[in-house]
């Protein structure tokens, strides 16, 4: 997972004004190097190939650099090393929790946060000890808002059903998103009684209540927090179609009583090869007609939809598509901003 991050070039030479210092600093100026913080750097040409979240985690490793080898990776830091879903892509600041800190200690690039932790919190990633994907999702659920913790959630439910790489079938998640919510309540209820007890409580329940395994990706997260911000009726998730012919597909988002679907498309679908599978993009829009046309004929399907990112980020736009389909919304909820 870490082999796409560039390597760390660390000013070894102690001392601003050494000639090893001034010639790092040269290539930054030159943009031939970016600096992560005071005496790292890394090769421009390697960072801006990375995504967002993958760029956060190289400042995490160069902040990691400098602590204490016990710190751990916590909250939205941990979000990225653990390649879960969030809302930031690039925390603004990198997380830690210091275990032998009283209290929490911020600067505008670190937080050292001071909370216990449990040995089964802890595991290592790529070289960096990095709370555990459930503790992360408690941290990120109480803590970073509604939108992060539903999509940390969602991320982490999906992961704890996979075997073997593959995700079970569609009414087995069902069957087990109840009580892989009860799992999650019971583990954060422990966490709760050894740290700061009700503090953020309302916000976690929140984020557990609406959070499932049934959303494929952090983008179909998103798009669900956005229906739910606009008033939409609540969908029912990867429903799936059959004709005479046998199975037509599982769709993202279905409005039973309006008969429309809702299919989120990611960027990625077009443009990258491991989803093209040595499809070309026209190829991929042929069979989504196909398809599209064996849905409708199912009779269940009146209408089908799409959005992308763009449309998900602006509610005008998704309320748009929404209403364009029959669902109707709440009223005054189309104007929400994103949060």
């Amino acid at each position: 997972m870490d082999d796409d991050l560039p390597d760390l070039i660390f000013s070894a030479t102690p001392g601003a004004q050494s000639r090893e210092a001034r010639a790092l600093r040269r290539d930054a100026a030159a943009g031939r190097l970016v600096r992560v913080r005071r005496g790292v750097y890394v090769p421009t040409e390697d960072c801006a190939r990375l995504r967002p979240w993958r760029r956060h985690v190289v400042r995490v490793r160069a902040a990691v650099s400098a602590l204490p080898a016990d710190c751990v990776v916590s909250h939205g830091s941990a979000v990225a090393v653990h390649g879960l879903p969030s809302v930031q892509g690039d925390p603004r600041r990198v997380h830690v929790i210091d275990r032998r800190r009283a209290t929490t200690q911020s600067t505008p690039v670190l937080v050292k946060h001071a909370v216990g932790l449990e040995d089964d919190e802890v595991e290592p990633v790529g070289g960096l000890l990095v709370t555990s994907e459930v503790r992360t999702a408690y941290d990120v659920a109480r803590s970073s808002g509604f939108d992060d913790g539903v999509l940390c959630l969602d991320g982490v439910m999906r992961r704890r059903l996979m075997v073997a790489g593959r995700l079970p079938r569609t009414d087995e998640m069902r069957a087990r998103t109840d009580d892989l919510r009860g799992e999650l309540r019971l583990r954060f209820g422990a966490m709760a009684d050894r740290t700061d007890g009700r503090r953020g409580e309302l916000a976690l329940e929140r984020a557990v209540s609406f959070a499932t395994p049934l959303s494929e990706n952090g983008g179909e997260s998103l798009v669900r927090v956005a229906l739910h911000r606009l008033g939409a009726p609540p969908p029912i998730l990867q429903e799936e179609f059959f004709d005479a012919r046998g199975f037509v597909g599982r769709c993202d988002f279905f409005f039973a009583a309006f008969g429309l679907v809702l299919e989120f498309d990611g960027f990625g679908k077009y443009s990258d090869p491991r989803m093209l599978a040595g499809s070309s993009p026209a190829e991929v829009v042929r069979r989504e007609k196909k398809r599209e046309a064996r849905l409708l004929a199912t009779g269940r399907v009146r209408r089908v939809e799409r959005c992308d990112i763009d449309d998900v980020l602006d509610p005008r736009r998704l309320a748009a598509i929404v209403r364009r389909g029959g669902v109707p919304l709440r009223p005054g909820r189309a104007q929400a901003s994103w949060s």
